[in-house]
């Protein structure tokens, strides 16, 4: 046995245990202060623009029942965009969207282009970005349970998806309204084009139904 070679192993096995450790924690705060920091950020922009904040989780996304729409008023930001949804039907299709408009002011920043022909919201600078969606669903009638996707793509590139799982309505769970918000921080260039996709998986003639001015697209620049 090389008692020489087993002494001089130690030390290098401790000082890649220090390594491995401290890039862990490291990548662990970066992470963390990303996701603060847009956190603050969406709640800063929400109080802004007259929005009741959200609870998001850590997760990404947020789900509450019986929550009461509340309407979006508009609020033109240089590094902000933000577009609402135009049709309550759910079906699949291309989401199409609208800005919201007050007076002189949009809700499309400067940082941004929509294209109304083509449903997409173009970023004019590269840079890290926080994306989300709000999607907020009304029961009409006796609603059925079903499935809604809702998935964000630039150039077929999957941005942000999100699921919501629509209950059935009963005399114990007279569930009328359905919100529901995730998120992702998300590198964008000066060439990205977001488009919204809605995939309906058993929520056709259920009776449930988009909330106009509670559902909608937004995106904000971090850095």
């Amino acid at each position: 046995m090389d008692v020489e070679s087993q002494k001089s192993a130690r030390p290098r096995g401790r000082c890649l245990d220090v390594f491995l450790v401290g890039s862990i924690v490291l990548l662990f705060l970066t992470v963390a202060t990303v996701v603060v920091l847009g956190t603050l950020a969406l709640v800063k922009l929400r109080s802004e623009i007259g929005v009741k904040p959200s609870v998001v989780d850590m997760q990404g996304t947020s789900e509450t029942h019986h929550g009461v729409p509340r309407p979006l008023t508009a609020y033109k930001m240089q590094n902000v965009a933000y577009v609402q949804l135009t049709s309550a039907e759910l079906e699949n299709s291309t989401m199409s969207w609208a800005q919201v408009e007050h007076g002189q002011e949009s809700s499309v920043g400067d940082q941004y282009r929509y294209n109304p022909q083509q449903h997409t919201l173009q970023t004019k600078q590269d840079g890290l970005y926080f994306l989300y969606l709000d999607l907020q669903l009304t029961c009409t009638a006796k609603c059925k349970r079903g499935t809604l996707v809702v998935q964000i793509e630039s150039h077929r590139n999957e941005k942000l998806t999100c699921q919501v799982e629509l209950p059935e309505w009963s005399v114990s769970n007279p569930v009328t309204t359905v919100t529901r918000k995730c998120w992702r921080v998300t590198r964008l260039d000066s060439k990205s084009q977001l488009m919204g996709h809605m995939v309906v998986q058993e929520a056709q003639d259920t009776f449930w139904k988009l909330v106009l001015n509670g559902s909608g697209m937004g995106v904000f620049l971090l850095g």
